[in-house]
């Protein structure tokens, strides 16, 4: 008998291989609708540019053209008043220095004697030495130890350091033995390790084993010991225990728990 030839197998694809078959055929179909999107709007009817217009380079649709606006479907010149420009935009106006914007038109700034045009151009302001009084600036009364502030609103004065307000003038504001004018100029402070007492500096004691604090009008025992009254006594620190952050006070070790004046092991 002679041996019957054997059918070769079919080629079988790999998982892969299926995906990418699957993976070209959406490309296909994916250009194949950009091309007929294409077509499809090649053919509609461009809508037609107004005057005085131009594209968008980075968007469909169209832009007035500077010194112009929008108006329904249409571009029309913007109206300027006289002394206004185009604003940055170049669908609007604004007025120029030393004018104002009243509805449709610039109205000139009335500047009064002793005053100024602010940055803008757009409003007023008293000279150092005036203050605002309607619409116009006048002269500031300046009392002993006192000066003109650069303000057109309220009194328009202030006191010399060293001074402080009173009844429309300038009193000493009088500095007591150990003392210092604060940061304002109108009242003092103590210097360090002195305290206030009434309208005097008082001489902080610091007892033995203590120092002052950072603030320097009070003062705190040194590590290892404690306050009692006005002075510092020997902190006594029990067995299986330490002094804690503070330095004036102890806790018990790990394992151990306070049991009045001692610590305890835990149960």
């Amino acid at each position: 008998m002679g041996h019957r030839a054997s059918r070769p197998h079919p080629r079988q694809e790999t998982p892969i291989q299926q995906l990418s078959w699957q993976a070209y055929g959406l490309l296909v179909a994916f250009v194949c609708l950009s091309v007929l999107a294409a077509a499809v709007h090649a053919q509609q009817p461009a809508t037609p540019l107004p005057n005085n217009a131009s594209t968008r380079s980075w968007s469909d649709g169209w832009d007035c053209d500077r010194g112009f606006r929008k108006s329904n479907a249409a571009c029309v010149p913007v109206e300027l008043p006289a002394n206004a420009f185009l604003d940055g935009y170049g669908d609007g106006w604004t007025c120029e220095r030393g004018f104002s914007r009243q509805r449709d038109s610039c109205a000139r700034i009335a500047v009064p004697a002793n005053g100024y045009l602010t940055s803008r151009g757009d409003e007023w302001k008293c000279n150092r030495g005036y203050r605002i009084d309607r619409q116009s600036c006048v002269l500031v009364k300046i009392p002993l130890h006192a000066y003109a502030l650069n303000s057109e609103f309220g009194d328009g004065w202030a006191c010399d350091r060293g001074y402080r307000k009173v009844s429309g003038g300038c009193e000493s504001v009088g500095l007591p033995a150990n003392a210092f004018l604060d940061t304002a100029g109108d009242g003092w402070t103590c210097e360090r390790g002195y305290v206030q007492i009434d309208r005097a500096c008082r001489r902080i004691d610091v007892p033995v084993n203590a120092f002052l604090e950072s603030s320097g009008n009070s003062w705190k025992c040194a590590r290892g010991y404690r306050r009692v009254s006005e002075s510092c006594a020997v902190l006594e620190v029990p067995e299986n225990a330490h002094i804690d952050e503070t330095g004036n006070q102890w806790r018990c070790n790990r394992g151990y728990t306070m049991g009045g004046a001692r610590c305890v092991a835990k149960l």
